[in-house]
């Protein structure tokens, strides 16, 4: 627009005014690039919320990364752009303009989070600056970073955490790895009173796939522990147990390892087989868990009647009486 200042037969000279438009975010994108351990592919995530009703407040859309991951965000604007800046928490990153002038880029690795934290959420916000140095209403998001979990172990089979064996017997103990990303190695751990424990590296690839660099997630196999190999002698004792560990690198703090249950092995001369020993140790669950929930139940009928009490002090029980001496059908042993 064009303005001048009259004053009677006096006349200013004509100014301009211009006024520039501020530029809008027309498209951002975020590349997660995950670290090359967890085997995951890239993924792109859309970064413009969706649009809202004025009753709506717009929700910010949600990055989920790893420790490690590499995030590429990459903006478009509706004007060239003079300058581009993303605030990641306290954090200022300045963003990289591309050979288009609406275009942007910035680039930025996720770190670790606190070992007592399962989440760590992040806020980030993307401001962009034209030519004229008119800024765009900044777009929001956030980065939720979440932990690589350590493997689980499980000893399959052999319900009893006692059991007695003999001298020279070979113990099956069958085993289910589980891992979010990839298994390192199993080992089988022995521990003869007080010693140090012994580990042994269980073989975990497929038979017949040597060198297979797939990492494996879930890990179903047995082991054998030969006793006769140990020179143990009845009355020594053993406790056995499990260890996995998974395949996150040394930058991120190395593999993880987590120890299945022990069981505790007794050397004697005449013990009973394996799995008679395992039915007599379910019988014996069984029964205190029969104990328990029998307990449970008394506790609930005295809890049931005494409310009942409570509540109808003056109701008294309306079936008739027999007539003495003669039996009541209804009355039970």
């Amino acid at each position: 627009l064009a303005y001048r200042i009259r004053s009677e037969g006096l006349y200013s000279d004509i100014f301009q005014v211009t006024v520039h438009p501020a530029p809008v975010i027309t498209d951002l994108k975020a590349t997660m690039t995950f670290p090359p351990y967890t085997q995951l592919p890239p993924e792109t995530l859309d970064l413009l919320p969706p649009r809202t009703t004025p009753d709506t407040a717009p929700v910010p859309p949600v990055i989920t990364a790893l420790p490690g991951t590499r995030i590429t965000v990459t903006g478009t604007s509706s004007l060239p752009i003079s300058e581009a800046a993303m605030q990641r928490d306290a954090a200022t990153i300045a963003g990289k303009l591309a050979a288009e002038a609406a275009k942007c880029t910035w680039e930025f690795d996720v770190n670790s989070i606190p070992a007592e934290t399962q989440t760590a959420r992040q806020h980030c916000s993307v401001t962009i600056t034209s030519d004229h140095q008119v800024s765009s209403e900044p777009t929001r998001f956030e980065i939720h970073v979440g932990k690589d979990l350590a493997p689980t172990v499980e000893i399959e089979g052999l319900d009893a955490d006692t059991l007695t064996v003999q001298p020279d017997q070979s113990l099956e103990i069958p085993f289910s790895v589980v891992d979010d990303f990839g298994i390192r190695k199993v080992e089988l751990a022995v521990r003869k009173g007080v010693q140090e424990p012994s580990l042994t590296i269980i073989p975990t690839v497929e038979a017949g796939k040597p060198g297979v660099d797939v990492a494996m997630q879930q890990c179903d196999g047995s082991t054998i522990l030969d006793l006769a190999a140990l020179n143990v002698k009845p009355g020594d004792t053993l406790s056995v147990w499990l260890r996995a560990s998974d395949n996150r690198i040394e930058p991120l703090g190395g593999p993880q390892s987590t120890d299945s249950r022990i069981i505790t092995l007794h050397v004697a001369e005449n013990a009973a087989p394996v799995g008679q020993q395992a039915v007599q140790q379910q019988h014996e669950n069984a029964q205190q868990e029969l104990r328990t929930a029998i307990n449970h139940i008394k506790k609930a009928q005295s809890n049931v009647r005494q409310a009942s009490e409570s509540l109808h002090p003056q109701i008294e029980d309306p079936a008739p009486k027999p007539p003495q001496g003669i039996p009541n059908p209804d009355a039970t042993t």
